[in-house]
């Protein structure tokens, strides 16, 4: 631990008194250096995992490794073609054309450049403690104050409330419009959805 504090980056922050450190993986399991095993139901904290060393995807990443690293991206190979064509048969409407990106945070930087350039817009909308990245560009979406520099980064861009049924001031089991649903009591009545609208009217607030 004392090699990490003096040689990485004080960002990368381990939140227990007595860290885990781990040593190997194997699907849903984890193992420390002194062979305890844990059930692994973190996940990455912010990225969907299918298991530690899976063997469907060791092998097929061993397989491409075994035959090609990285090249750039002005030669065409076709196994990015594949993926594309396979990964967009399972969409539908106009959602037809793939634009790979290394991150999260370079997705949403590249999500927030489309979104004002198409649309002509500037100003963007977040919500409320949610994390979207910490590039200059997206930290101006990511409404964690963990996560933020004291810089200007906010520029058209605004937090509004999370619509939530559960904890939200409004909404509960009759909120029609939600994605989940919940047993909290609900001030609307059967057939209407009250909080919907005053979560727009805080909004335009």
């Amino acid at each position: 631990m004392q090699i990490r504090k003096e040689k990485l980056t004080p960002s990368l922050v381990t939140y227990y008194k007595d860290p885990l450190v781990v040593h190997q993986g194997h699907m849903q399991w984890l193992y420390d250096i002194n062979g305890n095993r844990y059930l692994d139901l973190f996940g990455g904290i912010v990225t969907v995992s299918v298991g530690h060393c899976h063997p469907i995807v060791t092998a097929a990443a061993t397989e491409q490794m075994n035959k090609l690293w990285h090249t750039t991206s002005i030669y065409a190979y076709p196994s990015i073609h594949e993926y594309a064509e396979k990964l967009m048969s399972k969409f539908s409407g106009n959602l037809k054309v793939c634009f790979f990106a290394n991150s999260g945070s370079e997705a949403n930087d590249l999500a927030m450049l489309l979104a004002r350039v198409h649309t002509g817009n500037f100003d963007l909308i977040s919500l409320r403690n949610a994390y979207h990245g910490v590039s200059p560009y997206t930290m101006g979406i990511t409404a964690h104050s963990t996560w933020l520099q004291p810089i200007p980064t906010r520029l058209g861009c605004v937090q509004t409330m999370n619509p939530d049924v559960y904890r939200g001031p409004w909404g509960g089991s009759r909120c029609r419009d939600s994605v989940v649903q919940t047993n909290r009591d609900c001030d609307c009545s059967e057939g209407e959805c009250k909080a919907c609208d005053n979560y727009i009217d805080q909004l335009e607030d």
